[in-house]
């Protein structure tokens, strides 16, 4: 028996469509699931009232604070000072207002692991299954959620802060910068959300980030639509459970065949002959039901291409004879299945 392997686009406009579908798919999966779309919103709501009083605690402080950062003006008439140090002020508040986009989903992944969790494995459930993985304990998962979270915030910020002062540059700060900031916030948004599907699958974060640089197309495509619908008010609170939802779907459909070699569709191809025995029967019987398995189990579709025969001389009649050729039927069938799957929800 031999395979035939079909390559995973992950890269280019079909990754990124592919990846832009994964997020509406999670989207429909919540509109059918509204007991876990209300669970995932939990947490989010909690890092929604956390960020207000944060908020809440800079207006109160924010004379102080601006009266710390600029103590050269002390001696500036009256009216200037006053006048500057509002700006200050408004500047302090613009910092905040982004260090609270780039944050929150970190901010909201860390406090809702548990929800999360138990969120992406039902999403896993309704779509072939919950993977093998290694067991790790709880406190352990978040331990490594919250740090991981920490460290691509860092990235996050360290990529943001130049950006940002790049926005001031006339020209150059109203047309490339929203776009490299709209791409490398997207990119994050999708390391960050694939978080808890790749670390079942036993994957850390080197790993991860490196599957998905591999696969930017999708990653961009599903981080880009997710980052431009966060950026409508409170979107982020109704839509973060979809997000997590999508990302499951982009791992399956799109990051978890190129992990294991770049396999989007598998064909299984070969003949079993009857001997003096019916006993070709059970073998044919097993094949297709470990097919079947191998399909359930991984996501990824599998084609069979085992013949059943009387004698050598039928198969291979159907392998490019009078019969036609059933290799190349079940290659253009996992063809149609990989471009089916891209598009489906």
């Amino acid at each position: 028996m031999s395979g035939e392997i079909v390559q995973n686009a992950g890269k280019g406009m079909s990754g990124i469509a592919g990846g832009a579908a994964s997020f509406f798919a999670g989207l429909r999966w919540v509109a059918r699931n509204p007991r876990w779309w209300f669970i995932g919103l939990i947490p989010a709501l909690l890092a929604l009232v956390l960020y207000i009083l944060a908020f809440v605690l800079l207006a109160i402080y924010v004379g102080d604070l601006t009266r710390f950062f600029t103590p050269f003006a002390e001696g500036w008439p009256e009216g200037l000072r006053t006048i500057f140090r509002f700006l200050i002020g408004v500047l302090i508040f613009a910092v905040g207002l982004v260090l609270a986009i780039k944050t929150y989903v970190s901010v909201t992944l860390a406090i809702g692991d548990p929800f999360y969790e138990k969120l992406s494995e039902q999403v896993e459930r309704d779509h072939g299954g919950l993977p093998e993985g290694p067991d790790v304990p709880l406190w352990r998962s978040i331990v490594r959620s919250v740090r991981d979270s920490v460290i691509i915030m860092g990235y996050v910020l360290a990529l943001t802060i130049p950006l940002f002062v790049l926005g001031f540059v006339p020209v150059v700060g109203q047309t490339v910068v929203p776009v490299l900031g709209a791409m490398v916030s997207g990119f994050f948004l999708a390391v960050e959300l694939t978080g808890l599907p790749l670390e079942r699958r036993g994957m850390l974060r080197r790993e991860r980030f490196a599957l998905l640089r591999a696969n930017k197309g999708a990653a961009l495509g599903f981080g880009v639509v997710a980052f431009l619908i966060f950026l409508i008010p409170l979107a982020v609170v109704v839509t973060m459970p979809a997000a997590v939802a999508g990302s499951v779907i982009l791992v399956r459909r799109h990051l978890v065949p190129a992990a294991a070699g770049g396999h989007a569709a598998l064909i299984a191809l070969g003949c079993v002959v009857r001997g003096d025995t019916r006993h070709y029967e059970h073998v044919a019987d097993l094949c297709a039901e470990g097919l079947m398995r191998v399909a359930l189990d991984t996501g990824v579709p599998v084609l069979n291409g085992v013949l059943a025969v009387e004698r050598f001389e039928d198969a291979e009649a159907r392998a490019g004879g009078s019969h036609g050729n059933k290799g190349e039927e079940a290659a253009m069938a996992a063809l149609e299945m990989v471009n089916l799957l891209e598009r489906l929800p």
